[in-house]
């Protein structure tokens, strides 16, 4: 929607919660629940409906993404698309793990920064400080996403080094997007006291 001058015009203001992009992570949630389900019930082993239901669910991010720019971003999607993306991304890392599919390491460090940076998003929140998601983490997700994806399709399934190389980039991706969030936040937290 536009209005006279050609401005976007926001269909949701920031505090709405009943918006198709929060509909859509709640979606994504959901469907995270059936991806593990999949992954589990296959123990792991590569398939093409357990790859196809990953691309599904992780491509809704995209659309997620686009309807918050588009009608405006909230409060709540700013909590409900993280959480959809670490819950998705975690789920389908320890199944995979518990069926010996995936580096138990690699979930740790994983799981650790993305339910460590959950905890200081609403601790920053606490003290009335909004921080947005950083670029870092869009790249960090596509990584996590690709890294997945080999596990689960049958055509890349036997690539161990393929999968090492990007398990390796999404953990470095992982932690140093961390960072940068944990960095941002400080400096936003200093300019806030003055």
């Amino acid at each position: 929607c536009y209005n006279l001058a050609m401005e976007k015009v926001r269909r949701y203001g920031r505090d709405a919660l009943n918006t198709p992009s929060n509909w859509l992570s709640l979606a994504r949630i959901a469907g995270t629940v059936f991806l593990g389900l999949l992954i589990d019930q296959k123990r792991g082993e590569p398939s093409y409906s357990a790859s196809l239901a990953h691309i599904v669910v992780a491509g809704t991010d995209y659309w997620d993404g686009k309807w918050a720019r588009e009608d405006g971003a909230t409060r709540t999607g700013e909590y409900l698309d993280p959480l959809s993306d670490k819950g998705m991304i975690t789920t389908e890392q320890f199944v995979l793990a518990k069926h010996g599919k995936y580096p138990r390491s690699a979930l740790a460090l994983i799981a650790t920064r993305e339910f460590s940076i959950m905890a200081y998003r609403a601790w920053l929140a606490g003290q009335g400080i909004d921080l947005p998601a950083r670029p870092g983490g869009k790249a960090k997700l596509i990584a996590q996403v690709a890294d997945i994806e080999t596990r689960l399709l049958p055509l890349t399934a036997k690539h161990r080094g393929l999968q090492k190389a990007l398990t390796t980039a999404a953990v470095a991706l992982t932690l140093g997007s961390g960072i940068d969030f944990v960095i941002a936040g400080e400096k936003k937290r200093r300019q806030n006291r003055r």
